[in-house]
């Protein structure tokens, strides 16, 4: 209006007269509406008078296509396109993500206290496609039996049923054959197998247990529960804090400013006040500081590494893939 004062005065120009519900009721009524309505109105009337119109500057560059980087250009701190650039996931195209051991690094744990290394060893992944709870002394704990030392009869190799008299066709003669098949694979499969047991917990020992509950057998039992129970106590609490220790390094990691992180007491290096600019435009929200969740939903990504360097242009590619390697 201030650019044309006339308009709100013309007469011609479509209005909403006699209207009085609220405005929840006039954009959820359909499409056939007194909005609707005032728009298909007033389109007709800006179309007849758009040369009569003061319109505002016309040379602004309006276009959408983002001109793309000359080659081996990199997107800066304060370069070229830093406002186009929003944290997103590119895609959730990603197929594979390999778990391989990486260097640890010694970490100052959250609530203070000797440092933890933080990393991944080849240990570390070969328990986790093994037996993830190896930190416990399993072999303390656990026993791998046979059927009969879990005081388990042998699995009958044959069917419980006899249908052959019954069975006329071919069809269900071969059925029967198949069924028979199965459940000889099965009865030397489990005969064959074995399978892990609590030490002190077998079939047999329990039973021994109820009809001598005062026995040292029940003792020497409770006691190694409350044995296992301390044991996994101590162990989640080591995880909680190695946990929140690894997200604060991952953090701090992801959204390390080299050379403004660890700036000493003034700025020598020149190199430096872009990089500031950087930090004081994070703190101010107009560059992004990243967080736990983006990390984790970027491991999804296609191009995962590549959109962090550009949401934080002064990690380097080593940075980025610790970076992925650490979430």
């Amino acid at each position: 209006e201030a650019k044309n004062p006339g308009l709100a005065a013309d007469p011609n120009l479509p209005t909403v007269t006699g209207y009085k519900q609220g405005m929840f009721g006039l954009l959820f009524k359909g499409m056939d509406n007194v909005f609707s309505r005032l728009v298909k109105g007033v389109q007709p009337y800006i179309i007849k008078n758009e040369h009569t119109l003061d319109w505002g500057p016309q040379d602004l560059n309006l276009s959408t296509k983002m001109p793309a980087l000359p080659a081996g250009v990199r997107i800066g701190a304060s370069g070229f396109g830093r406002t186009l650039i929003v944290p997103f996931v590119a895609d959730y195209a990603c197929a594979r993500r390999d778990f391989k051991d990486f260097a640890t690094v010694n970490v100052e744990p959250v609530g203070g206290g000797a440092p933890l290394p933080v990393g991944t060893t080849k240990t570390d992944v070969k328990a986790f496609a093994t037996w993830p709870l190896v930190p416990l002394g399993l072999d303390n704990y656990v026993v791998n039996q046979k059927r009969s030392e879990q005081g388990l009869t042998a699995v009958s190799a044959g069917v419980p049923f006899d249908l052959r008299s019954k069975a006329k066709s071919h069809i269900a003669q071969a059925m029967l054959d198949r069924l028979e098949k199965d459940s000889k694979a099965y009865a030397d499969q489990e005969n064959a197998g074995s399978g892990y047991k609590l030490k002190f917990f077998a079939k047999s020992e329990l039973t021994a247990y109820v009809s001598d509950p005062k026995g040292s057998g029940v003792t020497q039992a409770i006691a190694q529960m409350e044995k296992l129970l301390a044991t996994l106590g101590t162990l989640h609490k080591q995880d909680f804090q190695y946990v929140g220790t690894a997200i604060a390094n991952l953090l701090k990691t992801a959204n390390y400013i080299a050379g403004v992180d660890d700036l000493a007491a003034g700025v020598q290096d020149p190199s430096v006040v872009p990089k500031l600019g950087f930090a004081l435009a994070r703190l101010s929200g107009q560059e992004t500081t990243l967080w736990l969740e983006f990390l984790v939903s970027s491991l999804l990504s296609t191009t995962g590494e590549v959109d962090l360097c550009k949401l934080n242009p002064y990690l380097t590619e080593a940075d980025s893939r610790r970076v992925a390697d650490l979430t």
